[in-house]
Order: C-alpha cells, then sequence, then structure tokens
C-alpha cells in the first residue's frame, strides 16, 4: 500500500521533506527540510532522481532536493538510478549516509517503458507498462 500526503508530486514531497502543509508552503522555506536536519547531523545527503528540479511542476522539491550534498539526475531514465544508488552506497568518504531516490515512474504520456515490459505484458495498455517497469525499477533497487 501507498500513502501520499497530496495527489501531485510537486506538493506531496514538499510536504514529506519539510513542515509544509496544504494550507500553507510558508514553512518550506521558514524551517530546515528533512534534508538539512540530515546534513545538520552529520549526514551526507544524496539526492538522485530521474524529475527535473526546475519548472512549474517541481519548483517546490527542487528547492529541497537543491539542499543535498550531492544531487544526481538522469533525464528521465529510472533504471539508471539503481548504478547512482550503488555509488551512493559504495561512497566511503559517508559514514552516515540520507539517500533520496525520486523515480519518473507513472506519468503522461505514458511512454516511460522498454521491450522488456512489452514483452512481459503483451498487449498491455501503455499505462500499465510504465507501472511494469516502475515495479522493476523499484525491485532493482530493493
Amino acid at each position: 500500500n501507498v500513502h501520499s500526503s497530496a495527489p501531485e508530486t510537486r506538493d506531496s514531497l514538499a510536504m514529506t521533506f519539510s513542515f509544509s502543509t496544504p494550507e500553507s508552503d510558508t514553512n518550506l522555506f521558514k524551517n530546515k527540510s528533512i534534508i538539512e536536519m540530515a546534513k545538520a547531523n552529520g549526514y551526507k545527503t544524496w539526492w538522485i532522481g530521474s524529475q527535473e528540479l526546475e519548472g512549474l511542476f517541481s519548483s517546490k522539491y527542487g528547492f529541497i532536493a537543491r539542499k543535498s550534498d550531492v544531487v544526481r539526475l538522469t533525464n528521465g531514465h529510472d533504471e539508471h538510478l539503481v548504478s547512482m544508488l550503488t555509488d551512493a552506497l559504495e561512497d566511503t568518504s559517508a559514514p552516515k549516509k540520507f539517500i533520496i531516490v525520486h523515480l519518473l515512474g507513472n506519468h503522461k504520456p505514458y511512454h516511460n517503458y522498454d521491450a522488456e515490459d512489452k514483452k512481459a505484458l503483451p498487449g498491455a495498455e501503455e499505462y500499465d507498462l510504465t507501472i511494469h517497469k516502475t515495479d522493476r525499477v523499484v525491485s532493482s533497487l530493493f
């Protein structure tokens, strides 16, 4: 099961990683985010993601993400997150790590899938293929 504080990424991530609320974004700018708190407690922080950090739909979580020590983006390729996570986990300079992995997942247009997903689900709708791909990536991350 999954729970989200909002139906859109830009609002959900802002509320998840800061003290932002549905009524006000003021705390997003007034209080430390979880990334800033982790850094203050000696953690090296990573934001590893497939979504842009600038623009109308990403400005709130982009503001938070840029507080990380390391920001690495894949330009929409979730499958590249696996090697980026491995690199972060193998970083010997940081005994204490705080890592956020942000997938592109399932967004319109539903083209975030590949031949492996089509082979696994022949005749499936594009949305279902993107779900399959997201499941594959999440499985690889864990």
